[in-house]
């Protein structure tokens, strides 16, 4: 069985969509544990409601402590032996959980992961894992981990895969909520097994919003991030010389993303981009030659060396 688990805060006017969407055939295989997580609308009631509709749906209130604690919440609460994470402003294909759990049942593997479609007001794309030619699968926790720096494939963020319960509880989980702890996540996850499957099909709808660390201003939890991306490339580094150009690169984007944050609200913290514009020329020739990075991350990370106001500007046009 998957225990999915949906952190809610302030969703009421995604509800009806994400619930609905996720029980249209039946709730079999499958326990749904939605955490209210102090909202101030009717989400506690109306989550109340859909559980005296469904068996399969608890539902847990605490006081907002944020979703990266209302998902341990649920973690804590799971009873599948699989589990899988939904964010309530998105939705899933009403039979993902079950094909992601039958293919981890018949192969044996610890993460199993899919495909998956970005949606905006007016357009979607899909989303799909891009590998090497003659991968052969599971992948390894080395393998998976490249695939990640690269964002080829697996990509650093739960909720197209789901986890062994066990392997997901065994793991420690950062303090604070930061861009970020997902991929620490992962990395946790991933230097535990080396049975990670992919399922090929589109079974994640991802609802852009403004909620990233880019579009949301620079705070505390940007320095908590960026602190916690330090120590995260050193780790990996450590046990993995020779990714450490796919690590360096994935860093590179993530902390242009820091200081595009610093623009959205004024807030600058020169510290932090002095240090990184040092770590982005270190890795500049590695970063400009990777045939993975696109063409406006690389011209983002040369504005950046210029000027942090150039960078900031470039993304207000192209953004």
């Amino acid at each position: 069985m998957v225990s999915v688990i949906i952190p809610v805060y302030n969703g009421e006017k995604y509800i009806s969509h994400c619930l609905d969407t996720l029980f249209s055939l039946g709730c079999e295989g499958m326990e749904v544990i939605a955490v209210n997580d102090g909202s101030h609308d009717s989400s506690s009631s109306l989550l109340h409601k859909y559980a005296e509709k469904y068996s399969a749906l608890k539902v847990i209130d605490q006081e907002n402590s944020g979703a990266a604690r209302a998902r341990r919440k649920g973690i804590e609460a799971a009873t599948g032996d699989f589990i899988g994470f939904l964010d309530i402003d998105d939705s899933a294909e009403p039979d993902m959980y079950k094909k992601m759990w039958e293919k981890a049942i018949q192969t044996d593997a610890d993460i199993v992961f899919c495909d998956y479609v970005t949606e905006c007001p007016t357009s979607s794309r899909i989303v799909k894992n891009r590998f090497d030619k003659g991968q052969t699968f599971p992948l390894s926790g080395k393998e998976a981990m490249r695939y990640m720096q690269r964002r080829q494939a697996i990509f650093s963020f739960p909720w197209n895969k789901i986890y062994r319960t066990e392997l997901l509880r065994s793991i420690e989980f950062p303090e604070g909520n930061f861009v970020g702890e997902d991929y620490n996540m992962l990395l946790q996850l991933f230097e535990k097994t080396d049975k990670i499957e992919y399922l090929d099909f589109v079974g994640y709808h991802y609802a852009m919003t403004d909620n990233s660390a880019s579009r949301s201003g620079y705070s505390e939890s940007t320095l908590r991030a960026y602190r916690h991306y330090q120590e995260d490339y050193e780790m990996v580094c450590g046990l993995h010389p020779d990714i450490k150009r796919d690590a360096t690169n994935y860093l590179i984007i993530e902390y242009m993303a820091c200081v595009i944050a610093m623009g959205r609200n004024k807030v600058y913290n020169k510290e932090m981009i002095r240090e990184i514009k040092q770590f982005i020329r270190r890795g500049l020739w590695g970063f400009l030659t990777a045939r993975y990075v696109s063409v406006i991350m690389k011209g983002s990370a040369v504005a950046l060396l210029l000027s942090y106001r150039l960078l900031i500007f470039v993304y207000r046009l192209i953004g």
